[in-house]
């Protein structure tokens, strides 16, 4: 008996429909706010935070979907916000920048956990290009899952 394709009764979170909520977290002014109006005229929700420690709160409050953490900071530095981001919100993806570039710092950053890592003077094109293409890549890693849990609802392989 053949039955045709089932056709997916929930929609899995659009991109095109919902674009994503972002948050910056840098204390040099200028930085964040640049990255912040980069993203919000390609769509995006942005929220700001001017340190770790105000990052940490807003971790807390706000259903995120990416963050972008300077490494250093006062209050809690980007390793800080990485591991309490992993903590509360596991899916949220994270991306640490640092104008103090070191492989260490970089190698910890990408074991702890974060998605990326880039350097300061951020080229925003750059920065636009990752964050897309981490939101694609878990888009189809999320489309993925649920078409396979639809197989295996409805196809019996032996």
């Amino acid at each position: 008996m053949n039955k045709s394709m089932p056709q997916p009764s929930t929609p899995i979170r659009p991109q095109t429909q919902t674009r994503a909520r972002i948050l910056i977290a840098d204390d040099e002014q200028g930085v964040r706010e640049s990255l912040a109006e980069v993203f919000r005229e390609e769509g995006y929700d942005v929220i700001q935070a001017a340190d770790g420690n105000e990052a940490l709160a807003l971790i807390e409050k706000h259903d995120l979907d990416i963050i972008i953490s300077d490494l250093k900071m006062p209050g809690a530095d980007g390793l800080e916000v990485l591991q309490r981001a992993r903590e509360v919100s596991p899916q949220v993806l994270v991306l640490i920048m640092t104008a103090h570039a070191t492989v260490d710092s970089a190698v910890s950053a990408l074991r702890r956990g974060a998605h990326d890592y880039f350097l300061k003077p951020v080229i925003f094109d750059d920065a636009l290009h990752k964050v897309e293409s981490l939101l694609r890549h878990r888009h189809t890693a999320w489309e993925n899952q649920f078409l396979r849990t639809e197989v295996n609802r409805h196809w019996i392989f032996d």
